[in-house]
């Protein structure tokens, strides 16, 4: 038995690009060498019918979903069978055929003015090709990158700043701020969104206690899915939008869309997800309302990568490390999987919250923050306050006190100086006193009432001055003390 291929060369090429914006701009590419080759547009009359058909589907207020899949399937259908026999004629050709005209397409590009970019992404998009059908090794890639060359290109393009992101807020509803809120501080490319579920969310903490939403990008892409997050106030507008959602009679389950396509009564619940067509006319649409299309075109600012541009800049400026703003963004970081949740709660969240302030889109949050503040530095002026004045206290109390040692010190001396004077007056009464007696004592005679009334002297004087009287006796005996050397001597 023959063993037959089950996919043909466009639809294996299709199969191995899981992300579904990069497999878009690699489609387009592929399209574009095989038209080169053929040198002319490959199309037709039922193609353009049926893209016709499917942008009127989307555009319609019905909104028939079925009918847009059965279209797109339709649409997809058609592309195969117009470019599957000139990619199997490329195929069938000699590598160096192929590489010469791989070579004269990107010379013509760049002979039409097109940019680096644009030049690389088609080799990029033949390298999948080739490499889905397992023949990238027929060409030298090497050799097509090295002529497109390095990137050259001036980036002038500006991300949003938040003036411009607020007025998108003020002229949206609730779904479409929802939708502004998730691209502006979550970063996910264009092409995330519409694919996600609720139950590809989750919240966590941020260090200052505030609620998050953790979103599963890509999440049924092994290689590609990766976490990151929303800031506080888009997760607020989050639950809002769910709660609406819950309000009109919808029954939320994990398998409702994250954002779903406008719903009326008849589909309430039975809801579709956003395509990424809708999503970008929205912006577009939300552009326009808010007055702000001559700005976004002044300034160069890509109306949906510009939201990815904007949290880029935030994380770098404020001082994310390197590795986390690549798992935050989704970016290859060469250390295997970006889908660790421990560790993105852990390690990659804490560092997320660097950035949320500048991320927060509304004045509101910022304002609370800085109200907060005040009410610290406020609460801190009345403790510092209270402090001054029980220092205060405590100062004129200690003067107070200060004061009445220096009166008691100054009666102290003035009763130390005086004590001083009495012990020179007594000192010299003593010496009277003594010398009388020992006059009246020496005499053969001794008169008794003389003596007595010197002794009476001394008793006074022994009775009422004890503290001078025993200064006094000292006196006397270091004088005692002192003659009886001299005698000696």
């Amino acid at each position: 038995m023959a063993l037959t291929e089950s996919l043909s060369p466009y639809e294996r090429f299709l199969s191995k690009v899981q992300n579904p914006y990069t497999r878009h701009q690699y489609e387009h590419f592929v399209q574009v060498f095989c038209e080169y080759v053929r040198g002319r547009e490959i199309t037709s009359k039922k193609l353009e019918r049926l893209k016709k058909e499917l942008r009127k589907a989307q555009r319609g207020k019905s909104r028939d979903q079925s009918r847009i899949e059965e279209l797109e399937k339709q649409v997809m259908a058609e592309t195969i069978a117009l470019f599957d026999p000139v990619i199997n004629e490329i195929f069938n050709s000699t590598p160096l055929a192929v590489q010469d005209a791989i070579s004269r397409c990107l010379d013509d590009m760049k002979a039409k003015g097109k940019k680096w970019g644009t030049r690389i992404a088609l080799v990029n998009g033949l390298w999948k090709l080739y490499k889905a059908n397992k023949k990238d090794r027929e060409l030298d890639w090497d050799e097509l990158r090295a002529q497109v060359g390095d990137d050259e290109t001036e980036h002038d393009d500006q991300p949003y700043s938040r003036p411009l992101l607020q007025k998108l807020m003020t002229a949206a509803d609730l779904r479409k701020k929802v939708i502004v809120g998730i691209y502006a501080t979550a970063g996910i490319r264009r092409g995330a969104l519409p694919p996600l579920k609720r139950k590809h969310k989750f919240k966590a903490k941020l260090p200052d206690g505030s609620d998050v939403y953790v979103l599963e990008v890509y999440p049924n892409s092994p290689k590609y899915r990766y976490l990151t997050a929303v800031t506080p106030e888009v997760t607020q507008l989050m639950d809002q939008y769910d709660a609406a959602r819950a309000a009109a009679g919808e029954i939320l389950t994990g398998e409702s869309p994250l954002i779903r396509e406008e719903y009326s009564e008849e589909n309430i619940n039975n809801p579709k997800h956003i395509t990424e067509s809708t999503i970008a006319q929205l912006v577009t649409n939300l552009i326009e309302r808010a007055g702000i299309a001559s700005e976004i075109k002044q300034k160069k600012i890509h109306q949906m990568h510009g939201f990815r541009k904007t949290v880029y800049s935030e994380l770098v400026r404020a001082g994310v490390k390197e590795l986390n703003i690549k798992k935050l963004m989704g970016h290859s970081t060469g250390l295997g999987k970006n889908y660790d949740r421990s560790e993105f709660i852990e390690v990659v969240l804490p560092e997320y919250a660097k950035a949320v302030p500048a991320l927060t889109i509304s004045d509101a949050p910022e304002l609370k923050r800085q109200v907060r503040e005040l009410e610290v530095k406020v609460s801190d002026v009345d403790a510092m306050k209270a402090a001054y004045l029980k220092l205060k206290e405590d100062n004129e109390r200690l003067e107070a006190e200060v004061e009445q040692l220096k009166q008691k010190n100054k009666l102290r001396t003035e009763n130390l100086e005086h004590k001083e004077a009495l012990v020179e007056i007594y000192e010299r009464k003593y010496l009277e006193l003594k010398e009388r007696l020992d006059r009246l004592e020496g005499k053969v005679v001794v008169d008794d009432n003389n003596t007595d009334d010197v002794h009476k002297h001394l008793d006074m004087l022994m009775r009422e001055e004890p503290e001078i009287w025993s200064r006094v006796m000292r006196w006397e005996q270091d004088r005692k003390e002192r003659e009886k050397e001299k005698q000696e001597t």
